[in-house]
């Protein structure tokens, strides 16, 4: 599921629940140094292999693999990037798409530069090989958002990968693109998965960089399919239970305040007029707006002005009405 389909069952959830239809809120829980060279894979042997699960929402068909790489990295190292339009690097932690990408980059087979957008404070891709950003043509980064979702996303540096994770990044032409009948990753063109383990090998010959290391290895291509065992399930007899009749009493029902979100989330007025808005780089025609201090993005649709919808660093999404100022947890 793209961003865009994530936020538009938000907004349904919320609209839902702001006019008053009954929905419980539910809690849910993405300058280089030399490495060793490493070997691409044949790109259609890539393309036949199955992989992880976001291999079957992608175009393999039709799409370029670019490659498919292992890389080996210390998650508690940072490291710095140079974006295009800064002065200075960019401080970033290794454990995030961009420093995946880095570590494939650092082998030579494969060359990156990025964009940086202070006022967002968003890391993206502005070209990967001879994949450049142009108008109708982005980079983003496919990963698990949780166990039900996916995300595309332009911001590299938001997401913290796991130990064992796989991600894409994936090269997409947005001519004449239309999301309400499209997702994101049908018009991905071009692409490369991106597997990583967290460790400290050194590869050898070359030198360690401050704050930890990283390797790169060939992934496996083509994988030996399994044939699962066959089990037969042991039938369990139920045990009947006699009800016990009760006799209802008569309550009055007290009328009861919505309930603060669970994690004591708390959102005003004023906290939404200070908002630093802007056009969202990766969403035509959305407004987006980060509070660095309490980890939150707050994302709005100009022609729906009343519902903010906000993210917490840990993937939580609630829906804010601005003319009630109601709050609630949809996801």
């Amino acid at each position: 599921m793209t961003l865009r389909k994530v936020f538009g069952v938000l907004t349904i959830l919320c609209l839902l629940t702001l006019t008053g239809a009954a929905i419980p809120a539910s809690a849910a829980q993405e300058t280089s140094q030399p490495a060793p060279e490493i070997e691409m894979a044949d790109p259609t042997a890539v393309r036949l292999a199955i992989g992880d699960r976001l291999e079957y929402e992608l175009p393999m068909d039709t799409m370029e693999i670019i490659g498919r790489y292992n890389v080996t990295i210390d998650p508690t190292e940072n490291f710095t990037v140079e974006p295009l339009n800064l002065d200075s690097p960019l401080e970033v932690k290794r454990n995030t798409p961009i420093g995946a990408l880095d570590a494939v980059a650092r082998s030579g087979k494969l060359n990156y530069t990025t964009y940086y957008y202070t006022a967002s404070d968003q890391l993206i891709i502005d070209s990967i090989n001879e994949y450049v950003y142009q108008d109708d043509q982005l980079w983003f980064a496919l990963y698990d958002l949780n166990k039900t979702f996916y995300e595309t996303n332009g911001d590299t540096k938001e997401h913290n990968l796991s130990d064992g994770e796989t991600l894409w990044f994936i090269y997409c032409d947005l001519s004449d693109y239309d999301p309400r009948y499209e997702s994101l990753i049908d018009r991905a063109v071009a692409g490369l998965s991106i597997t990583v383990t967290y460790g400290k090998e050194t590869p050898p010959g070359y030198p360690t960089p401050v704050g930890g290391t990283e390797s790169v290895t060939e992934a496996p291509v083509s994988p030996t399919p399994v044939s699962p065992t066959p089990v037969s399930p042991t039938p369990v007899s139920p045990t009947p239970v006699s009800p016990t009749p009760v006799s209802p009493t008569p309550v009055s029902p007290t009328p009861v305040p919505p309930a603060p979100p669970a994690d004591g989330l708390t959102i005003t007025a004023d906290d939404i007029a200070n908002l630093q808005w802007q056009d969202d780089p990766l969403m035509p025609g959305w407004l987006t707006a980060k509070d660095p201090a309490r980890g939150l993005t707050f994302y709005k649709d100009p022609g729906t002005p009343d519902l903010i919808l906000i993210m917490t660093a840990n993937g939580e999404w609630y829906g804010y009405s601005v003319s009630t100022g109601m709050l609630i947890q949809v996801m």
